[in-house]
């Protein structure tokens, strides 16, 4: 679907270059090995991260935008000051 919406124009330039370098640091993720770890850690703000060597799921996610230049903690963070309640 994306890819026909990608080749009539439908998309913008803009999405179809995010949603390559998305595809491109997932993919890129898994040539990296990564214990499960669900224990919780502390975290510096701004840019804080669990041991590259360790995570759950979130934490692949996490790392994936990130190469996309996409702060979802920062995003979180700031959301979260404008709407706790919504938490």
């Amino acid at each position: 679907m994306i890819v026909c919406l990608t080749a009539v124009g439908v998309l913008p330039a803009k999405a179809q270059g995010l949603g390559a370098k998305l595809s491109a640091a997932a993919i890129e993720r898994t040539q990296h090995r990564v214990t499960y770890d669900p224990a919780y850690t502390a975290l510096a703000y701004p840019g804080g991260d669990v041991a590259a060597d360790r995570g759950v799921c979130a934490d692949v996610v996490i790392r994936v935008l990130r190469a996309a230049n996409i702060d979802l903690q920062k995003l979180v963070h700031e959301d979260m000051q404008t709407a706790f309640s919504a938490y």
